[in-house]
């Protein structure tokens, strides 16, 4: 099953854009990075530190950029950022490492090293804290945690309810969620908690979104410069970064109108996510630092044998929902992606009957032309987002918040977007990142 979800060489039919701006791919993964790191998983992500070890929580509470205790904020209340080129923010790579790896990033959840575009999401955050805090005077670690924290905690919260989620679910199931429909995720009754129907396969419906190539940066020349999915992801401290031991340079800096653009001469150009079914780039069946670089082959097995998932059908039916994708449209659905032997046997097999809920997630969202993803997909991921965002906000209303300049009123009206986050940090510290 994993090896027919491989993009070989050759053009798949089904291998085509969606109507998503690239940049909301690696949004998904830092907010899946935030909330997936349950304390109770006991999977502890290994650090520059030695000794650290970042647990985290199930909410969106940004401590995978700020540490269990905002361990990695300096006495000023700052985080120190290192720069490229003598300009462009980067994460901070003191030489030498304390475990003597080249590159690498001190800092909490090294999975937020996994690849350069969500690496430069964390930076952004990071810079946004920092003039925060330098617009509001901060000068302690006490008054940044308590005053300036929660104000960024608050804009990453928002990002992820209004910005990221309407544009990757179906906006009916959202809305049926929003206003209380609720089949799979129960926190007020269970306490919160990370669902492993959304962790172990439908939040993992963006590796679904990466492209083969990307527009990057902007080469000496001025042309576009394209990386790989596999260069995007081992160009990293944790992979093998282009000049070892010196950190980035300027060419590989992501240029953010290429991800999130601002305007329609940028959306013109910018990259587009690939669209939700059962096919991955090819690159993604050659991952580094992993006994199985295949990464559909991963999803699938941790599915089945870590995380001892129900198949798509059983979940439905144990939550008493509707089979949004009857056996009929699932076959032809499958046949898109299956020539006639491995469709047999997937019939042989019963999975059609009994699909891995990964899986069958990306069939239904590929039913619906993969824009966003289908009523199964949206209503588990729906349910989690939206609840976690409620309590999470909850958790932040009774903190004295600085404001952030123009953030205030986009919050309040459910504007804000990724790229006035952008704009906003540019507007006080001019060429900090590429556009």
């Amino acid at each position: 099953l994993a090896l027919s979800m491989i993009d070989g060489s050759a053009r798949h039919a089904h291998d085509t854009e969606s109507t998503l701006p690239a940049g909301y791919t690696y949004l998904g993964q830092l907010i899946n990075h935030d909330i997936t790191h349950d304390v109770r998983g006991g999977n502890h992500p290994v650090n520059a530190r030695p000794g650290y070890r970042y647990t985290g929580t199930p909410q969106l509470d940004l401590l995978s950029v700020y540490g269990n205790n905002f361990d990695f904020l300096d006495d000023s209340g700052r985080f120190t950022l290192s720069l490229v080129s003598k300009r462009y923010y980067d994460m901070p790579r003191p030489r030498p490492n304390p475990d003597g790896k080249p590159g690498q990033a001190d800092i909490a959840d090294n999975r937020n090293e996994d690849n350069l575009a969500v690496s430069q999401l964390q930076v952004l955050f990071m810079a946004l804290h920092n003039i925060s805090c330098d617009a509001h005077k901060i000068d302690s670690r006490t008054d940044a945690i308590s005053l300036v924290y929660p104000a960024v905690a608050k804009c990453f919260c928002h990002l992820a309810r209004h910005d990221y989620l309407p544009r990757v679910v179906n906006h009916a199931v959202l809305r049926r969620v929003a206003a209380g429909t609720r089949y799979f995720y129960f926190p007020d009754r269970d306490g919160l908690y990370m669902p492993l129907e959304f962790s172990g396969a439908a939040f993992r419906f963006g590796h679904s979104q990466v492209r083969p190539r990307y527009r990057w940066s902007l080469n000496p020349a001025g042309y576009p410069f394209e990386i790989t999915a596999l260069q995007l992801i081992d160009a990293t401290g944790l992979g093998n970064l282009p000049h070892p031991g010196v950190g980035l340079t300027k060419p590989w800096m992501m240029n953010w109108r290429y991800f999130f653009p601002g305007s329609a001469a940028e959306s013109a150009i910018a990259n587009r996510a690939m669209r939700i079914n059962p096919l991955l780039s090819f690159d993604l069946s050659q991952l580094p630092h992993s006994g199985a670089g295949i990464l559909a082959f991963r999803n699938l097995l941790r599915g089945w044998k870590q995380y001892d998932l129900p198949s798509a059908q059983a979940l439905m039916q144990r939550a008493g929902m509707a089979d949004p994708l009857p056996e009929a449209e699932l076959l032809a659905a499958a046949a898109d992606f299956m020539d006639a032997a491995t469709l047999g046997w997937f019939v042989e097999s019963g999975l059609h009957r009994d699909t891995p809920l990964w899986y069958y997630i990306l069939l239904e969202a590929h039913a619906s032309y993969g824009n966003h993803l289908g009523e199964l997909g949206s209503q588990i991921v729906s349910e989690v987002i939206v609840q976690l965002a409620e309590r999470s906000m909850q958790e932040l209303e009774h903190c004295k918040v600085m404001p952030i300049a123009l953030f205030e009123e986009r919050v309040a009206n459910k504007s804000l977007r990724i790229r006035d986050v952008l704009d906003h940090v540019l507007s006080k510290e001019p060429g900090k990142f590429a556009t």
